[in-house]
């Protein structure tokens, strides 16, 4: 009954915590059926919450056996559906517990229940996946074979895809790969138990690389970053594909991660000198307060779109509103990220401890402000269109404060444009070139890819 209530709030937070979530291959879930799920793992306790959300069967998570640490703990994680695994390093001593965690996963998927895993074991805030470890593998494999590999497990993979982990209203692509067969490796396990793990969980790495954006390294991911920044949107529109649309915008970024690869790999040097480039110049911009698409030839061309009469409306008659939803909705909305942040240095624990936070805040002032409206005009009609208004002018002070740093950024561009014209000229230039030496590199990877196919 826990498990139920809380996931009914969580699906609720979640969908006012993301400004969007698209799936993609929801359909390659398969029902009744033993299944395991095995996800990247960039956010801690957010990533099941998430995948929870989505799997309409009731789920069981593997889970980090160090968390289970007093009676009432382990009592109220049991009834989130909570399975302990021991690490060597963490619980030495509890270790041997572990075959009894394997049993109980062989039972649930004898009686075709759900289990999710994380096979990396840890939770990082990077775009890269570290080394898979063999649990899943022998769990899914270890069930099958105490059913004569009669069960029919499903194995699915799931890339988890954030715009940004921590941040309120930040976009997320879920990305299911097709279910991995696993009786596929009867064979290989009756002739050898080590071979058939070693096989199924390169399987697994090969497929979550495949689902999610995998970068070597963090040099490598700010230079990634910093091409998006610069480039995608004009790669997007010469592709022909929509960023609004998370999957287009997905093989776009893997895209770019490639060639970035693909070059590293043939002149790191070259990659070196430019990343330093790409960085100085968003540097520039960034002491300077602007962004890079102020600086984009379509905006330099357009008039001050911030004089627009629409603008101008939406400005003056949106205030009231504006002012209505921040003074109901400030505090519960600032109070959660004030306190993840001071509580947890860790940016993996920051975005999923804001929404838990954001449960409580929001829950707590919104029953206090609708009491205190009931209390004090004590009129049902009243209460009711208070309460109905509150979410709704929230989001819309959101947006309110995000079209005025728009048009504040606009203004600003444009005075710094006259008043300091050589220097906005300088950074033009440097974008053009940067631009070029895009093109250019676009052009040798499409040569590379057609000499040679399948690299």
């Amino acid at each position: 009954m826990l498990y139920i209530i809380l996931r009914f709030i969580v699906n609720i937070a979640l969908k006012i915590f993301f400004k969007t979530i698209q799936i993609r291959n929801a359909e390659f879930v398969p029902s009744n059926v033993p299944l395991i799920i095995a996800s990247n793992h960039p956010s801690s306790f957010m990533d099941p919450l998430l995948i929870g959300s989505y799997i309409k069967q009731p789920m069981f998570y593997i889970a980090r056996g160090g968390i289970f640490t007093t009676p009432l703990r382990r009592w109220f994680l049991n009834k989130l559906h909570m399975i302990p695994i021991y690490r060597k390093h963490e619980n030495p001593e509890l270790v041997e517990k572990n075959e009894e965690v394997f049993r109980e996963c062989y039972r649930l998927l004898t009686n075709k229940g759900v289990i999710l895993i994380f096979p990396e074991g840890i939770s990082k805030k990077e775009r890269r996946l570290h080394k898979i470890k063999t649990g899943t593998a022998r769990i899914a494999l270890g069930a099958e074979a105490a059913n004569d590999f009669k069960l029919g497990v499903a194995l699915v993979p799931v890339g988890l895809n954030f715009s940004d982990v921590g941040i309120f209203r930040s976009e997320l692509f879920i990305n299911f790969a097709k279910p991995i067969d696993i009786a596929q490796f009867f064979d290989m396990y009756k002739r050898n138990e080590y071979d058939a793990v070693r096989a199924l969980t390169d399987k697994i790495k090969d497929s979550l690389e495949q689902h999610t954006i995998a970068i070597e390294n963090e040099s490598l991911d700010e230079l990634v970053k910093n091409i998006e920044t610069v480039y995608k949107s004009e790669l997007s529109a010469e592709l022909g594909l929509s960023l609004k649309q998370k999957q287009d915008e997905f093989l776009l970024t893997k895209g770019i991660a490639e060639a970035v690869h693909h070059f590293y790999r043939e002149n790191p040097y070259e990659v070196e000198t430019f990343r330093i480039k790409i960085q100085r110049y968003l540097r520039n911009l960034q002491r300077l307060n602007l962004k890079d698409s102020l600086l984009k030839k379509t905006v330099l061309r357009r008039s001050l779109s911030v004089d627009s009469f629409k603008t101008l409306l939406f400005t003056v008659f949106g205030f009231p509103i504006y002012l209505y939803g921040l003074i109901n909705n400030y505090l519960p909305y600032r109070i959660p990220g004030v306190l993840a942040e001071k509580i947890y240095k860790s940016t993996e624990y920051q975005g999923p401890m804001k929404l838990v936070f954001g449960i409580i805040t929001f829950s707590v002032f919104y029953t206090g402000q609708i009491l205190f409206v009931a209390t004090v005009f004590n009129t049902l009609w009243l209460t009711i269109l208070y309460a109905g208004t509150l979410p709704f002018a929230g989001f819309f002070a959101l947006n309110y404060w995000e079209r005025i740093e728009h048009i504040r950024s606009n203004i600003f561009f444009i005075a710094l444009f006259y008043r300091r014209n050589f220097l906005v000229s300088k950074l033009i230039q440097q974008r053009v070139e940067i631009i070029k030496a895009l093109e250019k590199a676009k052009q040798d990877y499409i040569k590379f890819q057609e000499e040679h196919p399948g690299e």
